[in-house]
C-alpha cells in the first residue's frame, strides 16, 4: 500500500512540473509542493484558464500526502504482529519501512528452497547470455523480479556502509574495495549478504497466528 501511495505521488509530481512547464513556469526542488512555492508558481501561470487544472493536481497530491500519513499510522499498528519485523530492523541499515517491505514481500523465507533463489526474487541474482556455449556479454544482475526489494537491500547497504559502527556489510565493502580497487562494484557482493542474513532472521522467529493467517490469503 505505501509503495503504491509513493508511485502516485510521483505520478502527481510529474504531471505538476508537466503542466507548469507548459505555461512557461520552470520549477525546481520541493518548495513548489509546499503553500507559499504553489502559490508563487501559480501567480506565473499566465493563462488564467489553466490555473484551475493545476490546482486541481495541487488538491490530489494534498489527498496523497495525507493517505501516506494515515497507511504509516496504519502500518506501524499492523507491524506489532509480525515479530520478524522487529528481528530484521536489527540489520544494518534497515529501518521501519525497509523492514516492513522485506516481510510484506518475503512472508516466510521457507518459500525458497536455496539462498540463491531468494537472491533472485529480490533481483540480486547473477545471469549471463550466452549462446552456442559462448559468452555474449559480461555477468551482471538479473533485471527480473522484484526492484522493490533489490531498492531494499540497496538503501540498507548504503546506511550501512556511512554507518558509524563497524558492521558486516561495512566490512565486506572494505574487503572488496581492497581486493577490485573498484569503487563501484563494493555494492553486489554485501547485497546478497543483506538478504541472506535478512532470510537467516526470518527463519530464527516462529510464525505468530496473524503471520500464518497472512500467508494462507
Amino acid at each position: 500500500m505505501p509503495d503504491d501511495i509513493v508511485a502516485q505521488q510521483i505520478r502527481l509530481k510529474l504531471k505538476l512540473n508537466a503542466r507548469l512547464r507548459v505555461q512557461g513556469v520552470i520549477v525546481r526542488g520541493r518548495g513548489v509542493y509546499s503553500c507559499t512555492g504553489r502559490e508563487a508558481a501559480l501567480q506565473q501561470v499566465p493563462t488564467p484558464a489553466a490555473r484551475p487544472a493545476i490546482v486541481q493536481l495541487y488538491t490530489l497530491w494534498d489527498q496523497a500526502v495525507e493517505t501516506q500519513h494515515e497507511a504509516l499510522v496504519l502500518l506501524r499498528r499492523q507491524v506489532q504482529q509480525y515479530p520478524e519485523i522487529s528481528r530484521f530492523r536489527t540489520v544494518p541499515g534497515i529501518g521501519f519501512i525497509g523492514a516492513a517491505r522485506f516481510s510484506d514481500y518475503i512472508q516466510t523465507p521457507y518459500r525458497f528452497s536455496s539462498k540463491r533463489k531468494l537472491w533472485r526474487y529480490c533481483r540480486l541474482g547473477i545471469t549471463e547470455r550466452s549462446s552456442d556455449g559462448k559468452r555474449l556479454g559480461p555477468k551482471r544482475l538479473d533485471h527480473t523480479s522484484l526492484g522493490r526489494l533489490k531498492d531494499v537491500s540497496r538503501k540498507a547497504f548504503i546506511s550501512a556502509r556511512h554507518s558509524q559502527s563497524n558492521n558486516a556489510f561495512k566490512r565486506s565493502s572494505q574487503q572488496t574495495l581492497a581486493r577490485t580497487h573498484n569503487a563501484h562494484m563494493p555494492a553486489s557482493p554485501p547485497n546478497g549478504k543483506f538478504s541472506r542474513y535478512c532470510g537467516q532472521c526470518g527463519k530464527e522467529v516462529q510464525f505468530t497466528k496473524t503471520t500464518k493467517e497472512r500467508l494462507a490469503r
